[in-house]
C-alpha cells in the first residue's frame, strides 16, 4: 500500500493544522473579528538562510538568501470581476506558523525522501475579500498560494503576480506554449524583449554568485496552467495562457514555485515541485502493484506506418521479449488493424495474448482529440482496456492548459489507476508534481526528445531545467531516422538513455538494429530506477553535461558534450565504491566517424580515471558492475 508518513516538529500537530484552517474558513466567510497584523512579515527556511518577505498595502513578496536577492519586490494578485484586484490594497493579519517534516516514498528513486520545511498562513483582507495567503519555505525554494474559504466565489479574468528578478541574470526559456518542445534559449534579462511569453520552466542564472532559480509551478487544482510574459528589465507576469475568465468557488490557486540553489547538484536534487504537490490519497493506490516501471519497445518513431500494420507490433512483441524489455507500446494506428473499432480491439486481444506468453505488456495510444474527454466513451476505453490486459495507456495531443484541460489530466489518471492502468502524457504541457498524486502517471514528454529532434545543445541545459520536474519520455536512441543520428553521435544517445529518466522507458530503435550495432549489452540491462544520482565537476550548462548515477550495486557515467567543438576531460571514478572492482564497458566517440564509437572492457577502482575525447555534439558512456 502506498502511503505517507510524516511527524510533526515542535509539538505542533493535526490540532494545530486544523485550527489554522478552521480560521481561514471562518473569516473566509467574512467574520468582523479579523485581527490586523503587521505591515510585513519575514518568513524563512528551516535553516535560516533564504527569507521571504511578505509585504501588505499592496500585496507583495520578496526573497533573498544569504543576504543576496533573488527576486525583488513582486506583486501577488487576482483581476476579479468588476476589475478588482484582491492583492491591489490588503491588510494582513498574524500568520500561522508550522514547522513541518515528513517522509515519504519517491517512487523514481525507490528510495525516502524528507520534505522538511516552515509553512505560513498570513490572513489577507482585500475589502469584503478575506482569504489567507499560504507560503511555504524549504532550504532551497519557496513557493506561495492563495487559500479561499468554501463560500468564496470568484470570476477570475487575469492573475496578476508577478516575478521581479534582479540584475542582469542568465534565463534559459523557451516559447513552445503547447507542448514544451521548443530550443531552449540562453539570453541575459537585460536582452529579453517585452511581451514574449515563455512556457514554464523559466530558470536564471546569477553570474558570479552560484545562485541558481527556476520559476514554475505545482499542484495545479482547477485552474489553468501559467507561463510567464516577459515585461523587460527582468520583470515578469504570470500568464494564464490558455484562458481568458474563469470560475472557482473556495479552494486554492496552484502553488507559484521559485526554487533556489547554489549548485548544480544541489538542483538537480531539488524536489520542491514533488514536495509542493498534494500526496497520493486514494484508495485505488492502496493495492498497487500493477504499477511497474520499465523499457518499452516502439516502432513508430522508425516508421510510423509500422503501427497500422498489425504484424509488425505483433513482431516487435517477439523483439521485445529478446531485448528483455517489459513492454511493447502500439502507437497511432492501431485502429487501422480492422474497419470497426470493436474489430480492432478484438486484433488488440490477439497482440495481448501473444505479449503475455512472452513475458511482455502492451500499452495503447489514445488521442485526447478522439472522444476520450467524454466521460462515456473514456469509462468504456478504459472498460475495454482493462478487459484485454492492457497495462498502460499513452494520452497524445493534449497540447492545453486551460482549466478543462489541467483537470482533464487529474481526471484520466485517477480514472485510469482505478482500472489498474498506468499511463504516460504526450505533448502535454510542464510537469506539476502529478506523479505523487497520481502514481500511475509514470512519464510526460513535455521537453524537446529525439522524436523533436536531436539538439546537443540543449541537451546540456535540460537537465538542469526540464527534468527538475520529474520524468520525461524523451524517447532516446535511434539511428534508424537520419535527423537523429546525423546531429549527435551514437555515445550522446547512449548518455541521453541514462541522464534522463522516465518509470516509462521508450526505446526508439529497433532492439534488432540494436544488437547489430553491438550496443544490446548496454542498453538491454539498463534500468529505469536510479537510487542514486550525481553532477560531477566539470558540468557547465550550455556547453557539458557529466552525470552518474547508481542502480543497486552497478554505476552508469554519462556526458553530453554541446555543438561548440571538440572536448578532452579526464573524468575520476571517485563515484565509485571505495576498496571495490568493477569492470567497466565504455563507450567513447570515434573522432574520425560521426557514425562510429569505440567500446572497451577495463577492470577499474574508484582511484581510476579516464581520458575522454568527444567530438562536437558527442558524448560519452559507461556501464560499472561490481566484480
Amino acid at each position: 500500500m502506498m502511503r505517507e508518513t510524516g511527524r510533526r516538529l515542535l509539538g505542533i500537530g493535526a490540532r494545530a493544522r486544523f485550527a489554522a484552517y478552521s480560521m481561514f474558513e471562518k473569516k473566509s466567510s467574512g467574520d468582523s473579528n479579523f485581527a490586523p497584523g503587521a505591515e510585513k512579515y519575514i518568513l524563512k527556511s528551516p535553516d535560516g538562510a533564504l527569507e521571504v518577505t511578505v509585504s501588505g498595502g499592496k500585496l507583495t513578496y520578496s526573497a533573498a538568501v544569504g543576504g543576496i536577492t533573488v527576486i525583488k519586490p513582486s506583486e501577488i494578485g487576482l483581476l476579479v470581476q468588476g476589475s478588482k484586484n484582491i492583492g491591489a490594497d490588503v491588510t494582513l493579519g498574524e500568520p500561522k506558523i508550522e514547522p513541518c517534516e515528513e517522509t515519504y516514498r519517491d517512487l523514481d528513486t525507490e528510495t525516502d525522501i524528507t520534505d522538511r520545511h516552515m509553512n505560513y498562513i498570513i490572513p489577507v483582507r482585500a475589502g469584503k475579500i478575506i482569504y489567507s495567503l499560504e507560503v511555504r519555505i524549504w532550504n532551497d525554494g519557496f513557493g506561495f498560494r492563495l487559500l479561499f474559504g468554501k463560500n468564496t466565489g470568484l470570476l477570475i479574468s487575469d492573475e496578476l503576480t508577478r516575478f521581479n528578478v534582479p540584475g542582469d541574470t542568465v534565463c534559459r526559456y523557451q516559447t513552445d506554449l503547447k507542448k514544451m518542445q521548443g530550443k531552449t534559449l540562453t539570453q541575459k534579462t537585460s536582452e529579453l524583449s517585452q511581451s514574449e511569453v515563455f512556457s514554464c520552466m523559466t530558470a536564471f542564472e546569477f553570474p558570479g554568485k552560484s545562485i541558481y532559480i527556476m520559476i514554475t509551478e505545482s499542484d495545479i487544482e482547477n485552474y489553468p496552467g501559467m507561463a510567464l510574459r516577459s515585461l523587460g528589465a527582468g520583470r515578469f507576469k504570470t500568464e494564464l495562457w490558455d484562458t481568458d475568465k474563469f470560475f472557482i468557488k473556495g479552494g486554492k490557486t496552484p502553488w507559484r514555485i521559485v526554487i533556489v540553489c547554489h549548485s548544480l547538484e544541489e538542483l538537480i536534487h531539488c524536489r520542491v515541485i514533488a514536495h509542493a504537490a498534494a500526496p497520493v490519497n486514494d484508495k485505488a493506490y492502496e493495492n498497487a502493484d500493477w504499477i511497474r516501471p520499465g523499457k518499452s519497445a516502439w516502432s513508430y518513431f522508425i516508421d510510423e506506418e509500422h503501427s497500422r500494420r498489425f504484424e509488425k507490433i505483433m513482431e516487435f512483441n517477439a523483439l521485445a521479449q529478446e531485448a528483455g524489455y517489459e513492454y511493447n507500446l502500439a502507437d497511432n494506428g492501431w485502429r487501422d488493424w480492422a474497419k470497426t473499432e470493436r474489430g480492432a480491439f478484438k486484433k488488440v486481444k490477439e497482440l495481448v495474448d501473444d505479449a503475455e506468453k512472452r513475458s511482455v505488456g502492451i500499452w495503447l495510444w489514445q488521442s485526447a482529440m478522439d472522444r476520450v474527454w467524454f466521460a462515456p466513451y473514456r469509462r468504456r476505453f478504459f472498460k475495454n482496456c482493462q478487459r484485454l490486459g492492457i497495462k498502460g495507456i499513452k494520452l497524445d495531443h493534449i497540447e492545453s492548459e486551460t482549466q478543462f484541460m489541467t483537470e482533464f489530466y487529474r481526471r484520466f489518471a485517477l480514472e485510469a489507476a482505478e482500472h489498474k492502468l498506468m499511463v504516460i502524457y504526450h505533448n502535454p504541457q510542464k510537469p506539476t508534481g502529478l506523479r505523487r498524486t497520481f502514481p500511475n502517471v509514470m512519464s510526460m514528454e513535455a521537453i524537446r526528445g529525439f522524436q523533436c529532434k536531436a539538439d546537443a545543445d540543449n541537451d546540456t541545459i535540460l537537465p538542469f531545467t526540464r527534468m527538475l520536474g520529474g520524468n520525461a519520455d524523451y524517447t532516446p536512441l535511434c539511428f534508424s531516422v537520419p535527423r537523429c543520428l546525423n546531429e549527435v553521435s551514437i555515445c550522446h544517445m547512449l548518455a541521453s538513455a541514462v541522464i534522463y529518466n522516465s518509470a516509462f522507458f521508450t526505446v526508439s530503435e529497433d532492439p534488432s538494429i540494436l544488437k547489430a550495432h553491438g550496443l544490446d549489452s548496454f542498453v538491454s540491462p539498463l534500468p529505469v530506477i536510479w537510487n542514486e544520482t550525481h553532477v560531477l565537476p566539470g558540468s557547465k550548462i550550455g556547453e557539458i553535461a557529466i552525470f552518474a548515477r547508481r542502480s543497486g550495486n552497478r554505476w552508469y557515467a554519462a556526458v553530453f558534450n554541446s555543438s561548440q567543438g571538440e572536448r578532452k576531460i579526464n573524468l575520476p571514478f571517485s563515484f565509485l565504491k571505495d576498496g571495490a572492482k568493477y569492470e567497466a564497458e565504455i563507450y567513447t566517440d570515434d573522432l574520425a566517424d560521426q557514425r562510429g564509437y569505440n567500446k572497451v572492457k577495463i577492470t577499474v577502482t574508484s582511484a581510476d580515471s579516464a581520458d575522454i575525447a568527444m567530438r562536437p555534439s558527442g558524448g560519452f558512456a559507461a556501464v560499472f558492475r561490481e566484480i
